[in-house]
């Protein structure tokens, strides 16, 4: 003959639902984690696409204005500052400047051409500490010839 207890456990235990808890909440944890990673790097790749369409831009504009480009009215290096005046290049230096800055954490430009060749090298310098690399000063330069 065997004995059977008479207590019987009915419904779920309070350790089975804290577990259940706990193992939820370090998936919304792992969801959340992914997510802020996600923005982040999404972030980064914009500022990145801005610099890149914003080198090019500049680069047809030295294009626009061959001449000015190769006498080396455009070059400067980053950190400078332009007053925008009379002459083509520096009003589009200072416009370029202008959306930098505004466009790019802590944006800054340079421009380095070379008349033997017509080549000029356009670089673009912002602030990406936000990022995933933590760089503060993220750089993208494009180099192409005066057609």
């Amino acid at each position: 003959m065997t004995q059977t207890c008479g207590l019987r456990q009915n419904g779920v235990g309070l350790i089975e639902v804290l577990i259940t808890i706990l193992v939820i909440g370090l998936g919304v944890v792992g969801l959340l984690q992914a997510n802020l990673f996600s923005l982040t790097n999404s972030h980064s790749a914009h500022l990145r696409t801005t610099a890149s369409a914003s080198t090019a831009d500049m680069l047809d504009k030295l294009r626009s204005d061959k001449e000015a480009a190769i006498d080396g009215s455009y070059d400067i290096a980053f950190g400078d500052t332009i007053t925008a005046g009379a002459t083509m290049s520096s009003i589009n230096l200072a416009n370029w400047l202008a959306d930098l800055s505004n466009s790019l954490p802590s944006g800054k430009g340079s421009i380095a051409c070379v008349a033997l060749g017509e080549v000029c090298t356009v670089g673009v310098e912002w602030d990406d500490s936000r990022g995933e690399s933590g760089d503060s000063n993220q750089q993208f330069f494009i180099t192409g010839r005066l057609l």
